[in-house]
């Protein structure tokens, strides 16, 4: 079974420089032309971009982070793993399949696998059932520590709605309707949030910690 309802997504971009610190590391980025900074004696400005978005669902959501290459590794699986997560508090005709069981059991159980493909870095899940969210992401070449992380490879972030997410992925020739799509700097980033209406992508320093699944009922 698949949860929720395709949605349209909005978003809008700023550019804002900081205090100079480090030499400059290029973002580029598919909504906005890519830019350029010049600065004395090879020293440049730190940058930071920030854009809008728009996170709606009509029931069982949640916000997926993901590398555009990554999108190809979640198999059958993961994607029933991803079905039974969403499903927060076991509302859903998946429940059926588990009679006589606890529906957190059922949930912690079915979705190894789930989590440790978001701890390795390749996804982060901010499960969230509010109707309508402005939030916002924040890229910047500065370097944080979190818990939370993702691993940009292909220098494609996208973020989608898992109900989206899961309807596209089960029936390929849907066209998948992405809340954002950012061509960034590849690296790994450390992510700090309030909710989902404030995410913040900086360099990743080392966290020994990690969580990637993240429930915000």
């Amino acid at each position: 079974m698949l949860n929720g309802f395709r949605k349209k997504a909005c978003f809008s971009i700023s550019v804002a420089k900081a205090k100079p610190k480090q030499r400059f590391r290029k973002l580029v980025r598919q909504c906005q032309p890519a830019f350029v900074v010049s600065g004395f004696d090879g020293i440049f400005s730190k940058m930071e971009t920030k854009m809008n978005f728009c996170y709606e669902c009509d029931s069982m959501d949640a916000l997926i982070l993901i590398d555009e290459q990554y999108l190809d590794k979640i198999d059958d699986e993961l994607l029933r793993e991803l079905d039974i997560f969403i499903d927060y508090y076991g509302k859903s005709e998946l429940a059926y399949d588990f009679p006589n069981e606890n529906w957190n059991d059922v949930r912690k159980r079915e979705t190894k696998e789930l989590v440790e493909f978001c701890n390795s870095g390749k996804m982060v899940i901010f499960l969230y059932y509010e109707n309508e969210k402005n939030g916002e992401i924040t890229i910047s070449d500065s370097q944080k520590s979190s818990r939370t992380f993702i691993n940009i490879e292909s220098g494609k972030l996208i973020l989608v709605n898992a109900s989206e997410l899961l309807q596209c992925l089960s029936y390929p020739d849907l066209k998948m309707e992405r809340i954002l799509e950012l061509d960034i700097e590849k690296g790994v980033y450390s992510i700090e949030y309030e909710e989902i209406k404030s995410l913040k992508l900086a360099r990743r320093l080392e966290c020994n910690e990690v969580n990637n699944a993240i429930e915000l009922l």
